[in-house]
C-alpha cells in the first residue's frame, strides 16, 4: 500500500463527512503551496491532518499534501496490486452519494418543475389537438423518418443495415433510431411516433437540467448556484422553445449529450485532480480512468451519430484537449497524463463510429472521419506539449507555437481529408444566407447588439458573460482544469452564436451555469444571500436552506427581475412555432379532400412556402422529408408572370398550391397577385381555388377544360362563371383574343356554366380534370396550322386555337395554298406546339424537300417529333418512317417523297393499326399491340433534337386529328389542302 495512505484512510474513517473537503484540498494543493485560510477544513481537522503527516510544511512557505497520490487512492478506495486481482470484479467507486437532504431535493424538484412548466404550458393546446401537431416545420422531417423506420423490425440489429439511406447516411441517425425504438415501446404506430416526438424534448430538457445542476454543483460546491443554474436554464427563451413540448427536432437530443460531455469532464477533473503526478502506466491502473474513457467514448460517439452537423459539436472537445494539455504544461505536469481520458474517450468514439459505419453503413465518410481527426489532431497537440516539456521550453513559446501547428494541421486535414469538402462547405455556409431569424448573428448590426440577445436569452446572457470572462481568466491565471470544459464550450458556442443564432441553443447550457453564479452574486450584493466565494476560494454549501418569508419574497422578486424578459419572450417564441389554427385546418381539409377523390402522391403534394411545406405534406400525404424545391423556387413562382409555364413544371410534383401571405413583392400581374385575390382578371387557367381558411388559399392544379370557339367580331372574348368556394361565391373571368382565323381557346379550371361570346357553355368536371376540349364550332380536327397568317414567329391554329412557336423558319410565298414555312438544317428551324397525344390520331402535312442527302451518314429528316421521341421522318432515300413514342413498337416505313416537288404525307393510328399515306394513297400499314402513345405534351415539326436531322425544305398545311382518318378522307385532303374558311 502507498506510503501515507493508511493515515488518510484512518482519517476518513474517523471523519467520513470530510471526504468532499479532502477532495477540494486535492484541487487546491495541485496549484501549489497553500495556507490554512485557503482550504475548507476547520482548525481541528487541519491540525489532525498535520499531526498524521497528511499535510506538511513546504520549504517555500505554506503547506502541501505529503502524498497526493495516497490521498487520491484513499478517496477512490483503490486496491493495491496484491489485492487487485481478487477485487477485479468490483464496480469502481465514483463517489456518488444518494444521501441528499430533503430540502435540497424539494428545491431541485421545484426548479425542474418550473423548467417543465415553461416548456409545456404555453404550447400544450397547440400540440394536443385531435391529431398531435408538432411545433414548427423541421420536426416533421424527423417524424417522417421515424414512421418510415416503424416498417422495419424493431430492436433487431440486423435491420440497422437496411434502414433507409435518409436515416443511415444523410440523417440524424442515432437520434432517429432511438426515437424509433421508443415509439415501438408505445405501440409502433404513427400515433406512437407523434407522441414520442412531442414528449421527448421535455424529457430531454429535464435530463439536461439535471446535468446542468450536477455540473454546477461539482464546479462551485454551492447548492444555491446549482439550483440557480437550473432556474436560468428554465427562463432562457431559445432553450425554452428548442426543448418545448412538440418541438421534436434534433436540438433537444444534442443538448443532452453536450451537457453530459461537460459533466463527465468536470467530474473527472474534480475527482482526478492530483492524479497527474505519476507516469501513465500508473494512471492506466485506475478504474475511474476507464470509466471516464468509456463514458466519454459512448457520449461522443452518440453525438457524432445523432446530428448531420456533428463535426460542429466535436470541435470544442478537440479544443478542450488542447487547452487541457496547455494547462498541464503550465502546471509542470504531464500533458499526456492530463489529457489521457479525453484522448481515450475520442479514440473510443472513433472506434464505435467506424464500427457502425463498416457494420451497418451508417454515416458518410465525412462524418466518420471527424472523431478520428479530432483524436489525431488532439494527440498531436498533446504530444507536442510533452516534447516541449521534455525540452524545458517556456510556456509562452510552447503554447504560441502549438496554436500555429494545430491550426496548420486542422486546415491541412480540412483540405485533404476524405469527404471533408462537404464539412468545410457546411461550415462556410454558416457565414452565408440569412433567410430566417436564426440565420442571423446574435449580435447583428441590423437589430443592435442588445436586441437579439434579449430576444433569445432575456437577461441571462448578460448575467453570464462577465463570469464567462472571469472563468476564462481563472483558467489562464490559475491553471484550474475543472473550469476548462465549461469555459471552452461557452466561448466556442458564443462565437458561433455570433455567426448564427441557432448555436445559441447549446450556449444556453453554459449561460445557465455562469448565469447561476451571477444570480447568486447579485443576491449577495443586495444582502439576500451569503457571499459567493471566488472561483479559487470555496466554502462548500452542500444543502439548501429555505429562506425566511421576507427574504424569500425578495429573492422571488429578484428572480422575476432577472428572468422577466426571458419569461415574456419565451411564450412569444414558442407561439411563433405553434402551427396556427388555419394552417392545421387547411392541412386537414386538403387531406380529406384528397381522400374523397382518391388522390395519391404526388397528386396530393402541396407546394407552399418552405417554412410550412413539411407540415402540409405530412398531414396530407406523409412525405415530409424535404423542402429543397420549395426553398429554391416558391418565391420565384410567386414573382412569375407565367403561371401556365409553372404549371407544366409543377404538375408532376404537386397537386395543390397553398398561399398564405405576400413573400415576393414584385410589381405587375404576378402569380402572387392572382393568388392573393383568389381569381383576378385574368383568372388562372390551371389553378382552381378550392378552399379558404383565414389568410390561407388552397388552389388545386388541374388540366383545365379548353373552350374552343369562333368569334370574328370581337378583339377579346371573356369566359365568366361564379364558383362557390368554402361557402362563398366569387366571380371568375378569363380572357382570350381570337386569332386571325377567328378561333379562340380559353382554358378554365372550374366546372359549371360559362358565359362566353354571347353563349352559355357547360363545362363538365371530368373535362376540367382530364384537360378535355369543349368545342363550339364545326371545323374538323384537333389542330390545323395553314401558315398563311403568320409573321414568322407564331403559327396560328384555325381549329383548336393551339398556338405554335416558330423558331428560325422563314415564310415562303409559294405554299400549297398561300404562304408556307421554309426550314433549313443550318438554322435548326422548327415549330413547337404544346399538345398531348390522343389515343387515336392522324398527322398530315404538305412538304417540299430541297435536299434529303445532306450529310455523309445515311440520316433521316424530322417531319414531326414529340417530347418522347420521333413520330414522322423522311429518310435520305425519300422513304417515310412512322413511330409511336412512349411505346416499344418498331418503326413502320414505306413510300417515297421526291425532292423539289410538293407531296402530301399522312400517318394514322386507330389504337391498333398504323398506316402511312403518300398523296392520299396508303403505302404501308401494320398492326401493333402496344399501349397508348405519349407525346410528352409537345410536338415539334421540321426539327428539334439534333440539328443534323432538321428538315431542309418547305412545309405547309399541318393538321392533327383525334381519330384515324380513312382512305377517302385523306385522298380528298391530298387534293384540297384545307376547307373553306
Amino acid at each position: 500500500m502507498e506510503t501515507g495512505r493508511d493515515e488518510v484512510e484512518s482519517f476518513l474513517e474517523a471523519n467520513p463527512e470530510l471526504e468532499a473537503e479532502l477532495e477540494a484540498l486535492l484541487t487546491i494543493d495541485a496549484r501549489g503551496p497553500w495556507e490554512f485560510d485557503d482550504i475548507p477544513l476547520d482548525s481541528g481537522a487541519f491540525g489532525e491532518c498535520v499531526s498524521r503527516g497528511i499535510a506538511v510544511e513546504h520549504d517555500d512557505g505554506g503547506y502541501r499534501l505529503a502524498n497526493p497520490d495516497a490521498v487520491r487512492a484513499a478517496l477512490d478506495h483503490d486496491v493495491d496490486s496484491a489485492a487487485e486481482s481478487e477485487q477485479s470484479s468490483r464496480i469502481p467507486d465514483v463517489n456518488v452519494t444518494l444521501d441528499v437532504p430533503r430540502e435540497t431535493v424539494l428545491a431541485l424538484l421545484g426548479a425542474l418543475s418550473l423548467l417543465v412548466a415553461f416548456r409545456v404550458v404555453f404550447v400544450y393546446q397547440g400540440v394536443f389537438r385531435e391529431v398531435i401537431t408538432l411545433l414548427g416545420n423541421d420536426p416533421y422531417k424527423r417524424l417522417y423518418w421515424v414512421e418510415q423506420l416503424q416498417a422495419f423490425p424493431a430492436f433487431d440489429p440486423g435491420a440497422l443495415g437496411s434502414i433507409p439511406e435518409g436515416v443511415r447516411l444523410t440523417g440524424d441517425t442515432m437520434m432517429l433510431v432511438t426515437l424509433w425504438w421508443v415509439s415501438e415501446l408505445f405501440g409502433g404506430t404513427p400515433a406512437a411516433a407523434r407522441v414520442t416526438l412531442a414528449i421527448y424534448p421535455v424529457v430531454a430538457a429535464v435530463v439536461t437540467g439535471l446535468f446542468v445542476y450536477a455540473t454546477t454543483k461539482l464546479l462551485t460546491d454551492d447548492i444555491r448556484i446549482a439550483l440557480a443554474s437550473v432556474l436560468m436554464l428554465a427562463v432562457t427563451p431559445i432553450n425554452g422553445y428548442r426543448m418545448a413540448l412538440g418541438f421534436g427536432d434534433h436540438h433537444a437530443f444534442d443538448y443532452v449529450w453536450i451537457a453530459l460531455t461537460v459533466l463527465l469532464v468536470v467530474w473527472w477533473e474534480r475527482s482526478a485532480d492530483g492524479m497527474a503526478t505519476g507516469p501513465i502506466r500508473n494512471r492506466l491502473r485506475s478504474r475511474r480512468l476507464w470509466v471516464a474513457i468509456a463514458a466519454l467514448g459512448g457520449t461522443l460517439a452518440v453525438q457524432t451519430m445523432s446530428w448531420v452537423g456533428s463535426p460542429m459539436v466535436l470541435v470544442p472537445f478537440g479544443l478542450l484537449m488542447f487547452v487541457r494539455g496547455a494547462v498541464a504544461f503550465r502546471q509542470s505536469r504531464s500533458p499526456a497524463v492530463a489529457a489521457l481520458p479525453y484522448l481515450g474517450g475520442i479514440g473510443v468514439a472513433s472506434t464505435i463510429v467506424g464500427t457502425m459505419h463498416l457494420a451497418f453503413g451508417w454515416l458518410p465518410v465525412s462524418r466518420v472521419i471527424v472523431p478520428l481527426a479530432v483524436f489525431v489532431l488532439g494527440a498531436g497537440a498533446v504530444g507536442y506539449f510533452e516534447a516541449c516539456r521534455s525540452l524545458s521550453l517556456s510556456a509562452t513559446v510552447t503554447v504560441a507555437s502549438s496554436v500555429v501547428f494545430s491550426v496548420v494541421g486542422t486546415v491541412g486535414f480540412a483540405l485533404v481529408g476524405p469527404g471533408m469538402d462537404a464539412v468545410v462547405e457546411r461550415a462556410v455556409g454558416l457565414f452565408r444566407g440569412k433567410q430566417i431569424a436564426e440565420s442571423a448573428g446574435l449580435f447583428s448590426a441590423e437589430s443592435g447588439l442588445v436586441v437579439q440577445p434579449i430576444l433569445f436569452f432575456g437577461f441571462v446572457l448578460f448575467l453570464a458573460l462577465p463570469f464567462i470572462v472571469l472563468g476564462a481568466w481563472h483558467v489562464f491565471e490559475n491553471n484550474d482544469p475543472r473550469w476548462t470544459a465549461p469555459v471552452v464550450y461557452a466561448v466556442y458556442f458564443l462565437f458561433w452564436a455570433g455567426v448564427k443564432v441557432r448555436f445559441g441553443g447549446p450556449l444556453t447550457i453554459f449561460t445557465a451555469i455562469f448565469g447561476g453564479i451571477g444570480f447568486v452574486k447579485a443576491a449577495a450584493w443586495v444582502d439576500l444571500a451569503r457571499p459567493v466565494t471566488s472561483f479559487t476560494e470555496k466554502t462548500p454549501i452542500a444543502r439548501f436552506e429555505r429562506p425566511e418569508g421576507g427574504q424569500l419574497v425578495s429573492l422571488f422578486l429578484l428572480f422575476l427581475l432577472v428572468g422577466s424578459l426571458g419569461m415574456v419572450q419565451l411564450p412569444i417564441k414558442q407561439s411563433q412555432l405553434v402551427v396556427s389554427e388555419d394552417t392545421y385546418e387547411t392541412a386537414q381539409w386538403i387531406d380529406g379532400y384528397s381522400d374523397e377523390r382518391n388522390l395519391e402522391y404526388p397528386e396530393n403534394g402541396v407546394f407552399t412556402g418552405w417554412s410550412s411545406t413539411r407540415i402540409y405534406n405530412y398531414f396530407v400525404n406523409g412525405h415530409a422529408d424535404s423542402y429543397w424545391f420549395e426553398q429554391q423556387y416558391f418565391e420565384s413562382f410567386l414573382g412569375s408572370t407565367t403561371p401556365d409555364a409553372w404549371y407544366e413544371r409543377l404538375r408532376d410534383r404537386y397537386g395543390f398550391v397553398v398561399y398564405s401571405r405576400p413573400m415576393n413583392g414584385s410589381s405587375g400581374p404576378t402569380v402572387e397577385r392572382q393568388l392573393e385575390t383568389g381569381d383576378s382578371t385574368p383568372g388562372f387557367a390551371q389553378y382552381r381555388l378550392v378552399h379558404t381558411s383565414g389568410p390561407k388559399r388552397v388552389f388545386q392544379l388541374v388540366e383545365g377544360a379548353t373552350i374552343v370557339g369562333i368569334d370574328r367580331t370581337s378583339d377579346t372574348v371573356t369566359a365568366e362563371t361564379s364558383p362557390t368556394v368554402s361557402g362563398k361565391s366569387h366571380t371568375y373571368e378569363r380572357n382570350a383574343a381570337p386569332n386571325p382565323y377567328g378561333t379562340y381557346a380559353v382554358t378554365v379550371p372550374y366546372p359549371g356554366s360559362y358565359s362566353i361570346a354571347g353563349d352559355q357553355v357547360d363545362v363538365a368536371a371530368s373535362a376540367v380534370e382530364n384537360g378535355t376540349r369543349v368545342v363550339r364550332h364545326a371545323r374538323d380536327g384537333l389542330a390545323h396550322w395553314p401558315f398563311d397568317a403568320t409573321d414568322g414567329t407564331v403559327a396560328y391554329d384555325r381549329v383548336g386555337g393551339i398556338q405554335g412557336d416558330i423558331s428560325n423558319a422563314t415564310v415562303a410565298e409559294n405554299g400549297v395554298n398561300g404562304t408556307a414555312l421554309e426550314f433549313t438544317r443550318e438554322n435548326d428551324s422548327q415549330v413547337r406546339a404544346a399538345v398531348e397525344s390522343p389515343p387515336e390520331f392522324t398527322v398530315s402535312m404538305w412538304l417540299k424537300p430541297q435536299a434529303l442527302d445532306t450529310t455523309e451518314a445515311n440520316d433521316y429528316r424530322i417531319l414531326a417529333r414529340s417530347g418522347r421521341g420521333l413520330v414522322l421522318n423522311v429518310e435520305e432515300s425519300g422513304r417515310l418512317t412512322f413511330r409511336l413514342p412512349g411505346t416499344d413498337a418498331k418503326a413502320l416505313g414505306g413510300g417515297s417523297v421526291p425532292v423539289g416537288n410538293w407531296t402530301h404525307v399522312a400517318a394514322t393510328y386507330d389504337g391498333s393499326q398504323r398506316t402511312l399515306y403518300v398523296d392520299g394513297a396508303a403505302v404501308a400499314t401494320d398492326t401493333v399491340d402496344v399501349g397508348p402513345p405519349s407525346w410528352g405534351g409537345q410536338l415539334t415539326f421540321g426539327g428539334g433534337g439534333d440539328p443534323t436531322h432538321t428538315f431542309d425544305g418547305t412545309i405547309d398545311e399541318i393538321r392533327l386529328y383525334e381519330r384515324a382518318l380513312n382512305d377517302t378522307e385523306l385522298s380528298a385532303q391530298a387534293v384540297q389542302s384545307r376547307n373553306d374558311q
